[in-house]
């Protein structure tokens, strides 16, 4: 059995844990008890993981893998405006994306977030995301342990813990809160710790031996404005690292140095009659030097990306809402890559008194590959629908139709094979 079987196994056994004990609370407090009453989509997403997740680890991609339409797909897979502003301000809740991008590909989304309270003074918090490349699952989670100092003053020990600790990362942060959406962070991250700076165990060839650690300093800040505009701004600087990859007598194979930054800048704003706009700009940077054992330099691989995205949800009047994206993505590495990705979305949007809307909108996506000097555009309409629950949950879909006829050579369901549902459920 292989490694990915092996995690495939464990996932699924954790999902069939989670089953039986929501049958077991069914079975004890009847259909008519107050968890059935309360958490009805809870239900149905474990139901959902239980059948669904063996099968979907092995047939998983990512977005960028799937297609040469990534842009398009990209921008229909996101999570509306509306939408996130509910999640950020969910302290204890999960959300999950299921997306088929053609008749044989399911690919699966989960985020799972909670804030615990020990105490008046101690807590405890983990943000869990999973996504899936098409071998297997992977995942990325952030723990942490937060006390009280004083006042609004807060430190914490956090990581993100990995089965393999030599890529476990470990870090102290300083938060001023004025409230869990408003506040300053400032983090110290020791990345690949505790055990990959020395190995104990020599027993292989090509051991990552760091002369000079990775560390990352962060800022994050979430700054409310006047109740209607948020202003959230995040940065990391790694400071540059060297490591020297040595066999199981302690002789240097290779060189590495390496360092990196990334920004992300976002502000939302909310209007007395409920309309809303928004911009956002994500950059990052990376460079890493390849040396030989003797310290001469081999090569050099530099990489950067840009995504700046501005949005529009406009009332018209109480039953329609004008919807406008824009999205431009350019992904740039050495001479391998260089590619510029845009995206237009324009849409109408119908409201209903029972807190549901359908949509429909038309976008149009460019991709240039610089490199090959290609040129690629594409044009889908996306049929939009949610519902919104009293306790705030969201189940939601939208179906993409191609319009262009060389991308439906496959049939007549070849035309409509970009189908995403959309589940949000903030826990009380």
């Amino acid at each position: 059995m292989t490694h990915n079987d092996i995690k495939a196994e464990n996932n699924y056994n954790i999902a069939k844990c989670c089953f039986w004990k929501l049958r077991f609370n069914l079975e004890v407090g009847s259909w008519n008890s107050e968890f059935c009453k309360r958490n009805p989509l809870l239900i149905i997403a474990l139901i959902l993981i239980f059948f669904f997740l063996p099968s979907s680890l092995s047939k998983a991609k990512t977005f960028e893998d799937i297609e040469p339409e990534y842009c398009i797909s990209y921008v229909q897979a996101i999570f509306l405006p509306w939408w996130e502003d509910e999640w950020e301000e969910t302290l204890t809740g999960f959300r999950i994306r299921g997306s088929s991008f053609d008749l044989p590909t399911l690919h699966i989304l989960q985020h799972w977030k909670g804030r615990i309270p020990f105490n008046d003074l101690l807590f405890f918090s983990f943000n869990y995301f999973t996504d899936a490349d098409e071998d297997s699952q992977f995942y990325k989670q952030e723990m942490e342990l937060k006390w009280r100092i004083k006042g609004r003053n807060y430190i914490s020990l956090f990581g993100y813990p990995y089965y393999d600790k030599k890529q476990s990362d470990i870090g102290i942060r300083y938060s001023f809160e004025e409230t869990p959406f408003d506040f300053i962070k400032l983090s110290i991250l020791f990345e690949n710790a505790p055990n990959n700076y020395t190995f104990k165990n020599r027993d292989m060839d090509s051991m990552r031996i760091y002369e000079e650690l990775p560390i990352q300093f962060s800022l994050d800040a979430s700054i409310i404005k006047k109740a209607n505009t948020k202003l959230i701004i995040s940065y990391n600087y790694e400071f540059p690292y060297s490591a020297n990859y040595e066999n199981q007598d302690g002789e240097i194979l290779n060189k590495t140095k390496g360092e990196r930054s990334d920004i992300s800048i976002e502000v939302n704003s909310i209007f007395s009659d409920s309309s809303r706009w928004g911009w956002k700009i994500d950059f990052s940077y990376k460079k890493k030097k390849y040396l030989s054992h003797s310290g001469n330099l081999d090569s050099i691989s530099k990489s950067t990306r840009i995504r700046p995205n501005i949005y529009l949800d406009k009332r018209i009047n109480r039953l329609y809402n004008l919807i406008m994206l824009y999205n431009y993505d350019h992904e740039q590495n050495g001479r391998s890559v260089n590619i510029t990705r845009k995206t237009f979305l324009l849409g109408i949007v119908r409201n209903f008194h029972s807190h549901s809307k359908i949509g429909l909108s038309y976008c149009n996506g460019l991709t240039d590959n610089i490199i090959e000097d290609m040129i690629r555009k594409d044009n889908r309409l996306i049929l939009s629908a949610e519902h919104r629950f009293k306790n705030k949950a969201r189940l939601g879909m939208n179906l993409g139709i191609e319009l262009d006829t060389r991308d439906v050579t496959h049939g007549l369901l070849g035309r409509y094979d970009k189908l995403f549902f959309f589940l949000q459920y903030p826990i009380k």
